[in-house]
């Protein structure tokens, strides 16, 4: 068993249940779960940028991997979420890893910080 990886990824009710995410392709759906697997890091490395928001990093080639898509699929997917307002994304120059804030996190991450 890898420690580094969940053993289980948190897939919120959002996905399915609102209108938002009505159409949403599957490389989207697998992939906000990731997502939150890393701003859950986040949240208990307490990365924050200068305004105090949190915000992770999942490179383009980790998702790739980890959906096993082509890399078009997956910058597609982070479109998606980010056109239908799951994330935003802050690009900081080419070579480095954009900021990622989830925009609604699930309440049980809100739980953890207190």
């Amino acid at each position: 068993m890898n420690h580094n990886k969940p053993d289980v990824y948190l897939i919120p009710e959002s996905l399915y249940y609102r209108s938002r995410a009505e159409n949403l392709s599957k490389p989207a759906k697998l992939l906000f779960p990731l997502i939150l697997e890393e701003y859950r890091k986040a949240l208990a490395m307490h990365r924050q940028d200068d305004s105090g928001g949190i915000y992770c990093e999942l490179p383009v080639e980790k998702a790739m991997q980890a959906l096993t898509c082509s890399r078009q699929t997956a910058i597609n997917a982070f479109r998606e979420l980010e056109q239908r307002q799951f994330i935003r994304r802050i690009r900081l120059g080419q070579g480095l890893n954009a900021r990622i804030y989830v925009l609604h996190p699930p309440d049980i991450f809100l739980l953890e910080q207190v």
